[in-house]
C-alpha cells in the first residue's frame, strides 16, 4: 500500500540526487539556477522546511529563494546513500532523513 511517507522517501531518491548530480557545481557553466535544480525546486510546497547536514555543516531553509539557493549551491555533487527513513508530519506530509555521504566534483 501507498502512503505519504513512503512515497515521499521513493520519490526523493528517485529525483532528488539525480538532479542535484546532473546540475553544474556551484559558479559552472550554465543558467542559474540549473534546469534540474529549478525543476527539484518546484516540489517544494511554499510552508515546507528543508534542512541538510554535512559533516560539521548544518542549514535550514524555509522558502522558495532560500530553498533554491541551497539547492543550487549542491549541484554537481555525488551522492552515496545509506539509508532513508520517512515519517507522517501529521498534515498530509512528511519528514524524510536520509543518511549516507556527499562527494564534492569541483567548482565551489
Amino acid at each position: 500500500p501507498s502512503s505519504a511517507p513512503a512515497d515521499a522517501a521513493r520519490s526523493f531518491i528517485e529525483l532528488y540526487y539525480p538532479s542535484l548530480s546532473r546540475s553544474p557545481p556551484p559558479g559552472g557553466p550554465g543558467p542559474f539556477p540549473s534546469p534540474p535544480i529549478a525543476a527539484l525546486a518546484a516540489h517544494f510546497a511554499p510552508e515546507a522546511q528543508k534542512s541538510i547536514s554535512v559533516g560539521g555543516a548544518h542549514s535550514v531553509v524555509s522558502d522558495a529563494d532560500e530553498v533554491l539557493r541551497q539547492l543550487s549551491g549542491l549541484g554537481g555533487t555525488e551522492w552515496r546513500v545509506r539509508g532513508v527513513v520517512a515519517q507522517d508530519d501529521g498534515s498530509g506530509g512528511a519528514h524524510v532523513l536520509v543518511t549516507g555521504s556527499v562527494e564534492w566534483r569541483g567548482g565551489g
